[in-house]
């Protein structure tokens, strides 16, 4: 068994893959195995991820027909062999050539079921690193999960991506946590159910991970519809099992629900708009779990202006940043 299965869905990434990959093979730490799954690629990135897995034994590649991120790491999951599960998304890197080393040692011989590290954002545009987050690491002095969930949703450092910590196969396994297939907001549900699992969790103060912003290309209506149309699917899910026992989690889903007004703006489609309000004023209810200090903005636009301007207010802040 390796010490690391790192699971790297592949999509007509041609132009990055090989970055990501080089990343990878840099580490000081080489007890892992780099699981490729192509999924369904119309460019080179198959050919290139046999290229890379002809080189190297600890290198594996796998082709399937087309079925999203979810389905390709679900697949790479079931092919995995490693201790620990880290994910790579084929467009992002590593910068640090320790960070795999780092994160073994953090496991402290498998003792947590997570080792939670930072993520920072390269921005393809500018060519710059932004926004990078740095835990404090007095978080892991804390004497349990409630607590160092309070912690992080109360600074807006909640984990939420799944490229930015390790997880246990076995935790994985044991509990059924797959990826759910076919929805875009697919980081956000699955870790609501990991954390739902109450599993031990340490965190590093180590922003190695770099995930690409503005790649060429814009999001189409159909694309902005279903961003807007998912996130609203996964806040009703959770919050609605998570109101049942006043779940700490409720919290970060009031976050999500912030995004969620703000991210209307995406979509230019008036009659989609109208179509989900409803459902978005039904849970507005929400706001009132605000330990995070952006819900506590939005919370207090809610009470100013009503819902309906505090989702316009929003999507103009979002936009008018964006231009930035």
């Amino acid at each position: 068994m390796k010490k690391i299965s790192i699971i790297i869905p592949v999509y007509n990434v041609e132009a990055y893959l090989k970055d990501c990959i080089d990343s990878i093979l840099m580490q000081s730490m080489q007890d892992y195995e780099i699981i490729l799954v192509d999924d369904g690629s119309t460019d080179k990135s198959g050919n290139l991820c046999d290229e890379f897995a002809s080189k190297r034994e600890n290198i594996f590649a796998y082709h399937k027909e087309n079925g999203g991120p979810s389905d390709a790491r679900n697949y790479g999951i079931e092919k995995s062999n490693g201790e620990y599960i880290v994910f790579v998304d084929s467009d992002d890197y590593f910068d640090d050539c320790k960070i795999l080393e780092k994160i073994v040692n953090a496991s402290e011989n498998g003792k947590y079921d997570i080792v939670a590290y930072c993520i920072k954002f390269y921005d393809a545009i500018s060519g710059r690193l932004q926004e990078k987050q740095y835990y404090d690491e007095s978080i892991n002095d804390l004497p349990s999960l409630e607590k160092q969930l309070k912690y992080v949703i109360s600074k807006d450092q909640m984990v939420i991506s799944s490229c930015g910590y390790a997880v246990k196969r076995e935790l994985i396994i044991k509990n059924d946590l797959f990826f759910e297939k076919g929805i875009v907001a697919e980081d956000t549900e699955r870790t609501m159910r990991i954390f739902s699992c109450k599993p031990s969790i340490i965190f590093i103060n180590e922003p190695a991970y770099c995930t690409r912003r503005g790649r060429p290309g814009s999001l189409s209506t159909e694309a902005a519809n279903k961003n807007v149309s998912d996130l609203l699917y996964v806040i009703k899910k959770h919050s609605d099992i998570f109101k049942k026992t006043e779940d700490l989690l409720l919290n970060y889903m009031a976050y999500q629900y912030s995004v969620l007004c703000g991210i209307l703006v995406k979509t230019e489609d008036n009659e989609f708009k109208k179509s989900i309000l409803n459902d978005i004023i039904e849970y507005k209810w929400l706001l009132e779990y605000d330990l995070s200090p952006k819900v506590k903005k939005v919370k207090k636009a809610y009470k100013l202006l009503g819902i309906k301007n505090t989702i316009k207010l929003l999507g103009f802040y979002l936009k008018h940043r964006r231009k930035k």
